[in-house]
Formats: C-alpha cells, structure tokens, sequence
C-alpha cells in the first residue's frame, strides 16, 4: 500500500474511532439489522468498550483476526469502518436476537451454542451444512442423491426421502450431534445446549447360576448347547444437554471414554470390547430396504473405498462418539424396545444381514434409545499369551493389540425398554434357531441426570455373533447398569 493509502486508511479508521466516542456518548448511531453480532468477541450477547477497540486495533493491523473473529462479521479476512459501525450499533443497541433453528450455525436467543450440522444419507454426506438445502444435489427429494436419515422412532438411522419414511419422526439431511468442543469447557450437544458429562460407572456384575443377578452389570452369551454368565466392569462417560421444551435430553458417548476390561469367557476364550467411532456409507445404520449400511471404519475396514454407490464414509454419531441418542423425559415415546434377529444361512452356509425391527409405544417418561457402536474381539484360551494376538506385551485388550484380533464394528442398539435377539439357521444347520432371548433396561431420573447422575438407569441390548471359535453362532444379552 502507498504511503497516501495508508494515510487515507488510517484518517478512516481514526474517524470511525470518532464515530464510536461520539456514538456512545450521544447513542445517535442506528440499529443495525445483522444475523450476528458483530463485535461479541466473548460470545456473551452483549458487546462492550474494550470489545470495540479490539475491533479498532484489528482495523490498524495492531491485532490479528482471529483475536476476534466477531470483529469481521462477513468473513473477508479485514475489519473495515462499516464492521466497527456495526460493533457500535450493537454496543448501543444491543445484539440482535436470533430465533433460527438448532443447526443454522448462529448461536440463537434461546441457545447456549450452534455449531451447525453435517449432512447425512446421500451424496453430500459428511459435509458441514446449516440448512437440509445445503445437503442437496437437486430440487427432487426422493431421489436417492439426495437421501436423509430418520432422526428418531422405530426407524431410527434409517435412510429416508421424505417424512412419511419416518414414523413419529422426521427425515432430515443436516443433522445435529453432540460432543463437539466449542471452547476449553464446553461441549455442545445436538439441541443446541451446553453438555453435562455424566460418569457413568458400572454396578459391578455379580453371577447368580446361569444368569447375571438383577441390577448388576454383565452379559450372557447363549449358544446351541451352553450358557455362559459373564459378570462386567467398567465405565464410560454421557455428555447430556439440557431438556428441551418437548422434553427430550440428547445424549452422546465418546468412544474413548469407554474403559471395560477383558472379559474370560469359562475357560475357553476371552472377549475385548472396545468403544468404537463409527463410520458408514452415508452415515446411516439402515438402508431403505431396513438392512445395515456399509460399514467403512477406517482400520477396521478398508475405509473410504468401502462406498462404491457414491455415497461418502460418514461418522454415524458424530466426530469420535461411539452411540448418540435421546433420554425422553415425558412419557409416550415409541421405538424404544427392539428384536434383532440374523440368518446364519443354515447348510447354504451364507449368511444373512442382520436385521433390527423397533416397536412399543408409550414409553415411560426416563426412557432412552441409544445408538451404539463396539468392537468385540475375541481370542481362544487364556487373557494372555504369546501369539501374535495378544500384541507384544503377552495381554489381550490393551493398545497394542493387532486389527486382526480386534474383531469388527458392531451396531448394538442400547435402549431402557426391551431388546430381543434371535438366530435362524444357526451353525450350518437348517431350521435350527437359538433364541429369542430377552433383556430389560431401567429407565433413567431425568432431575439426577441433570445433575450429573446416572444412577438408578440401564441400558440394555442384545445382538447376533455368528462362527465364533469354540462356541459358534451366539445369542449375547447385556446389561450396563449404572452406579
């Protein structure tokens, strides 16, 4: 810039800094109409003095942007004298209110953040949008390109073109999720409030013949000829937000916050399960059709090539969450029970997709459909070794385990009502059916999770293993139950 330009930018953004004592000794300056507020450097709605001279000092290339990305509300890079003018405005008029929708990225009046969505379920999947239109390659809603996800109800995570493929639900194509940092502090969760993190600690399992006694943790591995109770410890951690006006509390897991040890299975095996961010073709968990997206986990799987039909590898629940949901603090939630069922594929031994019907309808008030995602992993013996799948220190489920003995993700519904599983055609023989076999969970208080508490609560599920070494296909129930 010549030496007159910069003495003409200067004499400008020393008038404006005139404007602005002038200004804010006689308020003359008029309201401005702006979707943000311009100046909120803090995000306090409100912007004061020292918040304006940060935009000032930005203006004389004293101070960077990113001091106060609020200071240059249109995103150019530069403050200029109609930005600080609007910082006035605010200063003296004050901020703006918002009343957009959870999603739309601008922090509205009646939200504590608004990070905005991701697109799911067509061709644009995994991208950041604001608005469904930000997810669409042309004006047909049902054509395949432009698919969505069923947000709640007994289609939960199922693709979908309009509304009427969800019921007591909707179809949308930017979704909202949780557990996204949005300072030091604070979480945001998938309505918009600030998360809660709720230790969620196990009551540790206790045995009680072939079965896990009442409110305490484990599973229960059902087989052709075999029961094994196998009792649980461990912990994870819910990010909640707050309740919203129709009652409904999201929820999300971090994969990394679930810690459970390894689990010997008798003497025969022993299983790992690990907490899992999981990633589909489209970020759906079903198909159309009701059978299971692809899954293209990295690592796990081969990853982006996996999604041949167009659709991009998407996180399920979000950026490192292995299950997101709702907790329904009002009764008369439906789809909150489920029966999962798989074909093993009997002599033609090919088997078939696993398959999840939801049901019920109102639900008590504390119920919660969780949708989660693991990966179990098995090895035959011992918990330690010396082959290779054990990992270099001789232990099974610790950081050096190889993929290969990892197993691979599993979709386990976590829900406060009913799960059933049931196996068709079980090992290689026809007509031959394990199950169904049958868990509850307990519904949570939702005034002691807003405070901090998941005590009293459970989540249960029950899922489908097929060709297990030593065991074959198995029936696993389970029980998280919450200290």
């Amino acid at each position: 810039m010549s030496k007159t330009g910069r003495t003409t930018w200067h004499r400008s953004v020393y008038q404006a800094a005139a404007i602005l004592g002038l200004g804010l000794m006689l308020g003359l300056v008029p309201r401005a109409a702006r979707a943000v507020c311009a100046g909120d450097c803090d995000s306090s709605n409100e912007v004061q003095i020292n918040e304006i001279i940060t935009c000032v000092n930005i203006a004389l290339g004293t101070a960077a942007v990113s001091t106060c990305s609020a200071c240059d509300p249109n995103n150019d890079g530069e403050v200029r004298i109609n930005e600080i003018i609007l910082a006035v405005n605010a200063a003296l008029n004050g901020c703006p209110v918002i009343t957009g929708a959870c999603g739309d990225g601008l922090k509205n009046a009646n939200e504590d953040c608004d990070v905005g969505g991701t697109c799911i379920g067509g061709m644009k999947a995994s991208t950041a949008c604001t608005k469904d239109s930000d997810c669409l390659t042309g004006t047909d809603l049902t054509i395949p390109a432009n698919a969505g996800v069923c947000l709640e109800g007994s289609k939960a995570l199922w693709v979908c073109s309009s509304d009427n493929d969800c019921p007591a639900s909707k179809c949308v194509r930017c979704k909202t999720f949780g557990g996204a940092a949005i300072d030091s502090t604070h979480t945001c969760s998938a309505t918009c409030s600030f998360e809660t993190a709720v230790p969620y600690n196990f009551v540790p399992g206790v045995i009680s013949g072939i079965d896990i006694k009442k409110d305490t943790s484990g599973a229960v591995v059902h087989g052709e000829i075999l029961t094994i109770p196998l009792p649980l410890v461990g912990s994870q951690t819910m990010l909640v937000g707050k309740q919203t006006a129709d009652g409904k509390v999201a929820a999300v897991i971090k994969a990394d916050t679930i810690v459970i040890p390894f689990i010997p299975v008798s003497t025969i095996a022993c299983a790992c399960v690990r907490g899992l961010a999981d990633k589909t073709c489209g970020g759906t968990v079903f198909d159309a059709d009701g059978l299971s997206t692809a899954d293209c986990t990295p690592i796990y799987t081969e990853g982006d090539t996996v999604c041949t039909g167009g659709k991009p590898c998407t996180f399920v629940n979000g950026d490192g969450n292995a299950a997101s949901g709702f907790v329904y603090c009002t009764a008369g939630a439906s789809g909150i029970d489920y029966t999962q069922t798989q074909n093993s594929g009997g002599s033609s031994g090919v088997p078939g997709p696993v398959v999840v019907v939801s049901s019920g309808t109102n639900a008590p008030a504390g119920s919660a459909r969780i949708a989660n995602t693991l990966a179990i992993g098995t090895v035959v013996g011992a918990c330690a070794g010396t082959d290779p799948a054990y990992g270099d220190d001789g232990q099974f489920c610790t950081s050096d385990d190889p993929v290969s003995s990892r197993g691979t993700p599993t979709g386990l519904p976590l829900t406060t009502g009913n799960a059933t599983a049931r196996i068709d055609n079980a090992n290689a023989t026809d007509d031959d059916t394990i199950g169904p076999f049958s868990i509850s969970g307990t519904p949570f208080s939702c005034s002691t999770l807003a405070g901090g508490s998941a005590s009293g609560g459970a989540l249960a599920g029950a899922f489908t293993i097929l060709n297990q070494p030593t065991t074959g296909d198995i029936v696993v129930t389970f029980l998280e139950k919450a200290q």
